[in-house]
């Protein structure tokens, strides 16, 4: 699409001295309205992890109680007013509980409900732990965590007196040792303990080694193994909430992404001050220039005229370019002409200065129409020069022939 806009720039007031000097200049750009109308999706996510991030011995539920101990009190706190989901921290299974399609865009047609397996899945019933956890029976007990095994061996229940027993977990002695009891807390990697993957689930294995005096008979020595298992599947959950879906229109204006801009420069292409201006009959320089284009574009200007205040439909009009880019005042014989450049995004002319219509003002006013069209001229998007030499029209950047309608009337194509 073709970015078109307006610039209304003064130009320069003459004083009794012959001498112009500029105003300041504005630039007012054509903005279209765009409406956009957008549906809100919600989307449940859960994440399939294969680490040992859980509690050993399959899964274990994590409800959020309705009630929690004041932690100060002791008391119960304040039921909440409005409902929310209890959800666990996470879950996790030896292997999916479900088809992970029903998430997929193209699976959903319309708004059919989510199967019941899937539903309890995502809010899951609440359960409940025990108040109180029954020990654990025998002379070993392993827990698991996430990073660490820890285990208690019982050394009194095997028949020998702490002082008379050595109780090794792999390459590991024990952390901490009482009369009755051995402890060894490490962490999964150390002490030579080994991971594998058995029936979906991970598992970490070592042995535990117990070595006794016996009176009479030398040393009693055997061995136990001891394991954590993890699951493999985890399912992670956050709070939850019920969205409601709204279609909604939203108006957004549709604009260049920079100004145009309209600069009386000097004759090496600086900006010049207000109180700088240009001799009658000497050339103004002039530099059309907007801060972006695409690869394939360039800037052209259209038309310019210059009138005698800021409207830009007021009377008497001189018109310096027309048709589309020619630059017919250079047809009268001037100096005017449009400047080679390297950049496509800036425009730069010179323009002999003049009066208007023999009358001396203080103040006269440049309008141009320019717009970003392909590199490559056209009929309707050129920088033309009359040529006195050879009495032709001359393109800047591209083939003459596109400057053929200088003399006539330049139509744009129509698609």
């Amino acid at each position: 699409m073709t970015a078109e806009g307006v610039v209304h720039c003064g130009i320069y007031h003459q004083s009794e001295g012959k001498r112009v000097s500029l105003s300041a200049c504005s630039c007012c750009m054509m903005m279209m309205m765009m409406m956009v109308e957008f549906a809100l999706i919600s989307v449940c996510a859960l994440v399939g992890l294969f680490s040992p991030a859980a509690r050993a011995a399959g899964p274990l539920p994590l409800p959020l109680p309705l009630h929690t101990a004041d932690p100060v009190t002791g008391g119960e706190r304040a039921r909440l007013e409005a409902p929310y989901l209890h959800l666990p921290v996470f879950r996790h299974f030896r292997k999916p509980r479900f088809n992970k399609q029903h998430f997929s865009p193209a699976h959903v047609k319309g708004r059919e409900p989510l199967p019941e397996r899937v539903r309890q899945i995502l809010v899951p019933a609440p359960r409940r732990h025990p108040k109180t956890r029954m020990n654990a029976s025998g002379p070993v007990r392993v827990a698991c965590s996430a990073r660490r095994m820890r285990v208690r061996v019982h050394t009194a229940s095997l028949g020998s007196s702490a002082e008379r027993v050595r109780v090794s977990l792999g390459t590991c002695e024990a952390r901490k040792a009482t009369e009755s009891s051995a402890f060894f807390s490490n962490d999964l990697h150390e002490c030579g303990t080994q991971r594998r993957v058995m029936n979906k689930t991970v598992v970490y294995s070592n042995m535990l080694y117990y070595t006794s005096d016996v009176s009479g008979s030398g040393k009693e020595t055997f061995s136990v193994p001891v394991q954590c298992r993890f699951n493999t599947f985890h399912y992670s959950y956050k709070i939850g909430f019920m969205p409601s879906v709204k279609a909604l229109k939203i108006y957004k204006p549709m604009k260049t992404r920079g100004s145009v801009t309209l600069t009386a420069c000097d004759a090496q292409w600086n900006r010049l001050s207000p109180g700088e201006g240009f001799v009658i009959g000497q050339p103004m320089y002039f530099k059309a220039e907007t801060l972006y284009v695409p690869d394939d574009k360039r800037l052209f200007v259209h038309f310019c005229h210059v009138t005698a205040n800021s409207s830009h439909v007021s009377t008497p009009q001189v018109k310096i370019i027309d048709n589309y880019g020619c630059l017919i005042d250079s047809e009268r014989g001037s100096q005017s002409r449009f400047v080679n450049g390297t950049q496509r995004n800036v425009v730069r002319f010179t323009v002999d200065a003049f009066t208007l219509h023999g009358k001396v003002q203080k103040y006269l006013f440049m309008h141009c129409e320019m717009s970003i069209g392909s590199v490559v001229p056209t009929a309707t998007s050129k920088s033309c020069t009359y040529n006195h030499l050879e009495h032709r029209w001359e393109e800047l950047y591209g083939a003459d022939s596109v400057c053929s309608c200088c003399n006539s009337s330049c139509v744009p194509v129509m698609p």
